[in-house]
């Protein structure tokens, strides 16, 4: 039908007068799917939690294995025993006392070590004998120096206090008269006597008495004037 505003093709019938219509509403923007970022998370969660508790159990668990050992009932019976031990090896309340600290220190250190059923206190002196002897031959190499004195006296005065002293001492006498500047080295330097002084500046041992002593005064009063400069 030419005239009508319907065409038959085959069962269906196609509107051709009205043309399909655009939709204006705003396309919706995809929203990503978060579930497999949500179960990842919670898979690393649960990760991590696990390994929290299996750490804390592990230490819970060691913490009651130390808790449940048995030296913390025997080594303290044994402290009187040691400690009169320390005094017959040591002879001194305070060093025998710290011997018996490092002893069971040792001793709850080397637990494991230990035999049940064996003689302990055998075992704690035998400890405590190889601890004094470690310590006395450290105390043969050291000092005891209690004020401090040992460690002045050790010391050692700046080097360059000398030098400069010394440079002082040779630039005063390079400005005494040759008269008075060779007998002066000649004995004070080089170690000559008077009387070879003499022989050298070939003068009387008088003359070369009275040049030394006068080089020598006007040197105090140089490095004096340098000193209250």
């Amino acid at each position: 039908m030419r005239g009508g505003s319907l065409v038959a093709i085959g069962p269906d019938a196609v509107h051709r007068s009205c043309p399909v219509q655009q939709s204006n509403r705003p396309m919706r923007a995809q929203i990503p799917d978060t579930s497999a970022i949500n179960r990842t998370a919670a898979a690393d969660l649960h990760i991590n939690l696990t390994r929290i508790q299996s750490e804390t159990c592990s230490m819970t668990n060691i913490h009651a294995m130390c808790e449940q050992h048995p030296f913390h009932t025997l080594l303290p019976q044994q402290a009187l025993s040691l400690r009169r031990r320390a005094l017959k090896l040591t002879a001194n309340e305070h060093r025998a006392e710290d011997l018996v600290q490092d002893t069971l220190l040792k001793a709850w250190a080397k637990r494991d070590s230990y035999r049940p059923g064996t003689n302990l206190r055998a075992w704690l002196f035998t400890i405590l004998r190889n601890t004094f002897f470690s310590n006395l031959r450290k105390s043969r190499r050291e000092v005891e120096d209690v004020d401090g004195a040992y460690a002045m006296a050790l010391s050692e005065k700046p080097r360059q206090d000398h030098a400069l002293a010394l440079k002082e001492l040779i630039s005063a006498i390079s400005v005494l008269p040759y008269a008075q500047r060779q007998p002066l080295v000649l004995i004070g330097a080089y170690g000559f006597s008077q009387l070879e002084a003499a022989n050298a500046c070939r003068c009387t041992v008088g003359t070369i008495k009275s040049r030394v002593s006068r080089g020598r005064t006007i040197l105090n009063r140089s490095v004096a004037y340098d000193l209250a400069a």
